[in-house]
């Protein structure tokens, strides 16, 4: 007994190979459009760490090349943003390239054995808390990164 082939029956195998190769191209775009937006977000972040560090460089610098209470790190307002440019600090964020990059000053108390402490203590004029923060928006979606170091009138 020999088996007919229906006439039909390679259409619709036709059919199925064509939606199958189709869901599997689709799966692909997908999959790349998430690998291409991880990587732009992981750019963004890169580059943002790479601002926040190079703010703190520039306050490290600005601290060994001025005196700490005559226009130095001394001299500038507490928990008030400030942005660099030029050897100066000003008051202010500053926008470039889609982030904003901030640097904000804290002072530092101590209590009677030297140790930093949140509440209480003495103000220790030869140290400040810096705090370099850089914001960027990615698709209505704020992020940051921040870094935090203690700077200390060495001289």
């Amino acid at each position: 007994m020999a088996i007919k082939k229906q006439k039909g029956a390679s259409l619709i195998e036709l059919i199925i190979v064509i939606a199958l190769i189709t869901t599997v191209f689709a799966y692909l775009l997908v999959i790349i459009n998430f690998s291409l937006k991880k990587a732009y977000q992981q750019e963004s972040f890169d580059r943002a760490t790479f601002l926040a560090q190079g703010l703190m460089d520039k306050v490290r610098n600005f601290r060994d090349n001025t005196e700490w209470f005559s226009g130095g790190l001394g001299s500038l307002i507490e928990n008030t943003d400030y942005y660099y440019e030029n050897g100066s600090f000003f008051l202010g964020t500053k926008a470039e390239n889609g982030f904003i990059k901030a640097i904000v000053f804290e002072d530092i108390y101590r209590d009677a054995n030297d140790n930093i402490v949140d509440t209480g203590g003495v103000l220790d004029e030869n140290s400040k808390k810096v705090r370099t923060t850089v914001w960027w928006e990615v698709k209505g979606e704020t992020h940051q990164i921040e870094f935090i170091s203690l700077f200390t009138n060495w001289r």
